[in-house]
């Protein structure tokens, strides 16, 4: 006999580890359920509300739910407070939640203006949290009919939801309120608009709170919107009292559940009172849980997610961010015992697992299996936190290496479960049939497919079931609720199984032509084959073919042959014939705006076409699958196991390093398999989103470029707007060194995944390396003859180039322009081109001093020797009296490590050529996005001695990546002054506006230009852009923006200092009580002939504004000031923080117009006219003398 404590079963075995960690655990005792608790809930006839109330009361001392702790943080560039994630989880108790439900319910029963009564509908919108929980559940108590919804269903489906549930109340968080509040004033007679998870000190969510009341009031609808924090203060102070049983009794409507089903259309699943307490009663488990809710509460995944840890007693914590994006994150910090998972998590756990033992066994760590073994040690008690121990796999099949990966690596009890919307609770467990939940099954026919009960060696067919907790039927849907049950009152649920034994069966297809992927999307492969059909004259049938374990279709296609050999000729190759059906498939995908996954990645071509006769056909010429699956099911999975054998041969081939292909043919090939395309089909200026890629897959696909470029390109940027795979490529560029020899990379300086970064990092020799150091120079240039300047063709340095020609060509020396281009002839085309037509008294200047005085060169700052060879590099050193580091790679949405090849180890490398054959000042433009990082006391002015912070954290923020460059750059500065005494002068720079003289110069894509090009394309701008004087009229106000030709002409005028010092300019526009002011720019716009009408309620203004910018045409959007909009949300102080410049106002001083000009009508003017002829804003309308 065996001894079962010795080697018992998974499931004993999970039930004696929990209670092992419950021992030493403090929390998870905490959390042990209670018998007496278990056996209330199940006691027959219990009301669903008395079963809530039961376990809310039960476990009232008990934490019940967790939310990611925040703080309210300033962001110093625009000035807005935002949220901002802190490492930690906040719980409530359950009495705690049991107060909230109550206070809301009573609310609604009580407040005649947010009136809610029984039976009334409540549509709820967003991602779970303790306030849509709390929501939920006070519509038990209300005895409220709950409908939980995305805003991501088309509006036309949520019209049409909310048309045939006419609810009481729309509850949405702040995020959701622009569609919500559109919604409601579409629909006109919704009371109530309930706005949860609002922190109305999140300048953001303040924002989007009044956005949405200001469109309520606008369209004078019946709707108020109010906080559910006040409603919920409003009904504490009332004593709450159960409501009595309805008529109905069990079978009263308590929650329409939507899922698209087969055909697209989202239907509500009618949940009466049994349904919805069975997901509260699935287990009598005596264990105690610690969960993890990612799943939105209108997927079953998130709902018995809370239910199934609520009525354990345990604690269910809710993801910070709804794209999931910090999952992992979250659940490291939440440690959880237990989760709910889907299979697209565990196929992200698993390629993180494959590529971590690629990664130890290609740097030599050992072979495969021993790798494999230590890596599942190691994410064993860290990856998914170090209390897991179970779990369950629900929302589509999983691939069986996957789920024993699972098991293996985290040594859990993991489990299959298989449920349905309408089934409401599960149907099966590791393919057996749950009972006493599945009072009866059987398998019914599908003539149509090919499937029958009498099919050998198994039946197989749809599969039909009794239960006493399904669904009634859809919601105002009769024919769909008639088409669910089967005439003995079976409900069918689409899915083909084949069965293997009594209560023992396995999913094998589903009815209705409609495939689910392994990702958990449907496709309706026979709809979707008519597409292609009709759509293109090559493709004369398809047969779309695709499985659960995959995530992409594969296809049969039966060209036809008039038309190919029309386009073709009479016998085209197989390659010629294959690129032109493929090229069909993606014309087709396009015209229909199919979804990336619904075109199929490859494909057999057969000329025997589908037919009656071969019986691929039905009599009434549908196709049938069974019997197509039957002839091409092999060939086609053999193609996915080719294709997935290519992929991780192609992958391998990546990480080569004699490849020949470039970052950006890596990447792409890296997308193509990351997001199931063919390389042909990646635009490399498209966005991750629009190439169909999601939050999860751009962690998969950071991990991914990671492991072949040892760069974190993190999810943030893959999936931020801005971001490309061209813009990758070239982040991915400035951190390496084309010729091999590798620059050192953020981590390398910083240590991976870094969030606090030190200046004791930014050390010389980390960069450059000792033996540079030790050879540096001790003897200074001398008198400046030769400057270098780098990033010539940038917008200020096009001026510098041409104050330096002036400059130089008077002592008969040159200008040499480093330029990131393929080869010097390549780099002059450029910069000439910077030069080229917009104004012609510039091009000449430039051409004729450019003659004699100017070389240009290709290099690459972020690389060893600036990507030049070593002599070219020793020349450049020798001849080179000045530097002028004018590079940067500036954005203002990307995080610090983007910024670090081009920005802080293009400094670095630019010090090398400073202390190289002869001592060489540097001039280096710097940011005000610095001014987080010096050392400040609260409210104190910077001054140009304000030393900068020892250490920073990383976070994000308008500008915050950028800034950390430039103070890293400062440190890099700061050592190499106090090493070899090199002179450094540091520009702190802010708005650089248009040239004063020369037309067509002005920054495009600064605020400034955005802001002037917003308020004309709309034609309204506020009454005053600031805070009202006491007695509401305007305040006198300042601009601080600085002509750019003052800032060249300023740098090149230093040019001749060589002191051993490093000094700071704050650089400004120092008459800060000038009144000129952005209201004195709008009244110069009228001036110029361009009507702006004048809004003088703000708020209204910014609604109106914002709104107009999001409706112009996408070209006309991207010059706006749209995303920038966080800049004016709220009036500006009159009187701002005054930075200290008195060395910048000295070196203005020294020039020869004496002192900063004014910023004034006559340079608004112009700067409108250089608008005009770059094409931005039309010529004004009148002129005017006002």
């Amino acid at each position: 006999m065996t001894d079962s404590n010795t080697n018992p079963s998974p499931k004993k075995r999970y039930f004696l580890r929990m209670q092992e960690l419950a021992q030493r655990d403090p929390q998870i005792k905490q959390l042990m359920p209670s018998e007496s608790v278990r056996d209330a809930i199940f006691q027959p006839g219990l009301s669903y509300d008395r079963l809530i109330q039961t376990v809310l009361e039960g476990y009232a001392e008990h934490p019940a739910l967790g939310e990611r702790d925040y703080a309210i943080a300033r962001d110093e560039a625009t000035g807005q407070n935002l949220r901002k994630l802190l490492p930690s989880f906040s719980t409530i108790t359950y009495a705690e939640l049991h107060n909230r439900v109550q206070g809301l319910a009573n609310a609604w029963r009580c407040n005649p203006q947010n009136r809610v009564a029984p039976g009334d509908f409540v549509c709820i919108f967003g991602s779970t949290s303790i306030d849509y929980v709390a929501v939920d559940l006070a519509c038990v108590y209300a005895h409220a009919v709950s409908v939980p919804l995305q805003t991501t269903l088309a509006e036309a489906d949520l019209m049409r939801i909310l048309a045939y549930s006419n609810p009481a109340a729309l509850v949405a968080g702040p995020g959701d309120l622009s569609i919500v509040a559109r919604l409601a004033v579409e629909h006109g007679s919704i009371p109530a608009l309930v706005v949860m998870e609002y922190d109305e000190r999140d300048d953001r969510e303040r924002a989007q709170f009044e956005a949405a009341k200001a469109k309520l009031d606008s369209a004078g609808v019946l709707t108020q919107i109010v906080t559910i924090k006040a409603l919920i203060e409003d009904g504490q102070s009332t004593t709450w009292e159960f409501l009595l049983p309805g008529p109905e009794g069990a079978e009263r409507t308590v929650m329409l559940l939507h899922s698209s089903g087969s055909t697209g259309t989202p239907k509500g699943a009618i949940y009466p009172e049994r349904a919805a307490k069975a997901l509260w009663l699935t287990t009598r488990n005596q264990l105690p849980m610690v969960g993890v809710s990612y799943a939105p509460l209108n997927h079953l995944v998130g709902r018995t997610t809370i239910s199934n840890v609520l009525s354990a007693g345990g604690t269910a914590y809710v993801t910070a961010k709804a794209d999931l994006s910090t999952l992992f994150e979250d659940i490291r910090l939440v440690r959880p015992t237990y989760l709910n998972l889907i299979p697209r998590i565990c196929d992200l756990v698993y390629q993180h697992y494959q590529n971590e033992v690629l990664r130890r066994t290609k740097a030599g760590e050992g072979d495969k299996e021993s790798v494999g073994q230590r890596v599942k040690a190691q994410m064993r008690s860290t990856f998914l936190g170090d209390r897991f121990l179970g779990a369950v796999i629900s929302s589509a099949p999983t691939s069986p290496a996957v789920k024993e990966f699972m098991r293996d690596c985290f040594d859990i009890l993991f489990q299959d479960f298989y449920g349905t919307t309408e089934s409401v609770a599960g149907l099966f467990l590791d393919g057996r049939v749950l009972r006493p939940r599945v009072k009866d099954y059987r398998l019914r026919d599908v003539p149509e497919l090919g499937y029958s009960v009498q099919d050998k060696p198994y039946p197989r067919g749809e599969f039909c079931f009794k239960s006493d907790y399904c669904i009634k039927g859809y919601y105002q849907m009769p024919e769909a609720s008639a088409a669910l049950f089967d005439e003995d009152g079976y409900q069918c649920t689409g899915d083909i199984v084949e069965e293997r034994a009594f209560d023992h069966v396995v999913i094998i297809d589903r009815r209705n032509d409609v495939q689910k992927l392994s990702h958990g999307e449907y496709v309706a492969v026979g709809p979707l084959g008519t597409v292609f059909e009709s759509g293109s004259a090559v493709i004369k049938q398809i047969y779309l073919y695709g499985n659960s374990l995959r995530a992409y279709l594969l296809a049969v296609v039966v060209p036809n042959r008039e038309v190919v050999t029309s386009l073709l000729g009479d016998n085209p190759g197989e390659a010629q014939l294959r690129a032109l059906i493929r090229r069909e498939l993606q014309t087709v995908g396009h015209n229909a705006k199919l979804r990336g996954f619904e075109v199929p990645r490859d494909f057999i071509i057969d000329w025997e076409p589908f037919s009656i006769e071969n019986g691929l056909l039905s009599s009434v010429l549908k196709r049938k699958r069974p019997n197509l699956k039957r002839k091409y099911g092999e060939q086609l999975e053999a193609l996915y196991e080719k294709l997935e054998q290519k992929q991780k041969q192609d992958l391998e081939a990546l990480k080569d390093p004699t490849s020949s292909l470039t970052v950006l043919e890596k990447i792409c090939a890296l997308l193509a398999a990351n997001l199931g395309l063919q390389e042909t089909d990646i635009d490399p200026r498209r966005t991750y989103k629009e190439l169909g890629g999601d939050s999860l897959g751009a962690v998969t696909f950071s991990i991914m470029m990671e492991e072949i470029f040892d760069v974190l390109i993190p999810a943030d940027a893959i999936l931020s707007p801005i971001g490309s795979p061209a813009a990758w490529a070239e982040a991915i560029t400035s951190a390496q060194n084309p010729a091999g020899v590798r620059s050192p990379g953020f981590a390398d300086i910083h240590g991976k995944g870094a969030k606090k970064i030190s200046g004791k990092d930014l050390t010389l020799e980390r960069f450059l390396g000792q033996s540079a150091l030790r050879n540096a120079a001790t003897e200074s240039a001398g008198a400046v003859k030769t400057v270098l300047l780098t990033g010539a063709n940038g917008y200020l340095s096009r001026f510098l180039t041409l104050e330096y020609l002036q400059k130089l060509a008077n002592k008969g020396g040159k200008l040499i322009c480093l330029v990131w281009a393929r080869d010097n002839d390549d780099a002059k085309r450029q910069l000439d081109a910077v030069f080229a037509g917009a104004d012609p008294e510039m091009e000449a200047r430039y051409r004729n001093l450019a003659e004699k005085h100017l070389d240009v060169l290709a290099g690459d700052i972020s690389a060893p020797l600036c990507g030049l060879k070593q002599e070219a590099f020793e020349q450049l050193a020798s001849r080179v009296d000045r530097i002028v580091h004018a590079a940067a790679l500036v954005n203002h949405a990307l995080a610090y490590e983007h910024f670090f090849g081009s920005n802080v180890v293009g400094t670095a490398e630019m010090i090398r050529l400073a202390v190289s054959k002869r001592k060489k000042p540097i001039d280096f433009f710097s940011t005000v996005a610095v001014r987080p990082f010096l050392k400040l006391t609260k409210g104190q002015c910077d001054t140009e001695q304000s030393p900068i912070k020892d250490s920073i954290v990383l976070a994000p923020g308008y500008a915050a990546g950028y800034g950390a460059s430039k103070w890293a750059g400062e440190h890099l500065l700061g050592d190499a002054h106090r090493r070899f005494g090199l002179p450094v002068n540091i520009f702190r720079c802010d708005m650089m506006l248009a040239h004063q003289k020369y037309v067509g110069q002005i920054n495009k894509t600064d605020m400034f230009t955005r802001l002037v090009y917003s308020l004309i394309v709309t034609g309204i701008a506020p009454g005053s852009f600031y805070l009202p004087q006491s007695d509401g009229s305007r305040s006198k106000a300042h601009y601080d923006g600085v002509p750019v030709d003052v800032v060249a002409s300023v740098v090149a005028g230093v040019s001749d200092d060589t002191a051993s010092a490093l000094k700071v300019f704050n650089v400004r526009n120092y008459h800060d009580s000038d009144g000129v002011s952005l209201d004195s720019f709008a009244d110069w716009i009228r001036s110029a002939g361009y009507p702006l009408e004048q809004v003088h309620n703000y708020k209204d203004w910014v609604t109106r504004f914002e709104q107009m910018l999001k409706n112009l045409p996408d070209d006309q959007r991207q010059n706006s000031f749209l995303d920038l909009m966080g800049a004016v949300r709220d009036p500006w102080p009159p009187k701002m923080l005054v930075q200290d410049s008195s060395q910048f106002q000295e070196l203005v001083q020294r020039l020869p117009i004496g002192d900063m000009p004014h910023l004034s009508e006559v340079y608004v003017h112009k700067c409108l006219d250089d608008m005009r002829r770059l094409g931005l804003i039309p010529a004004p309308v009148h002129a005017s003398l006002l």
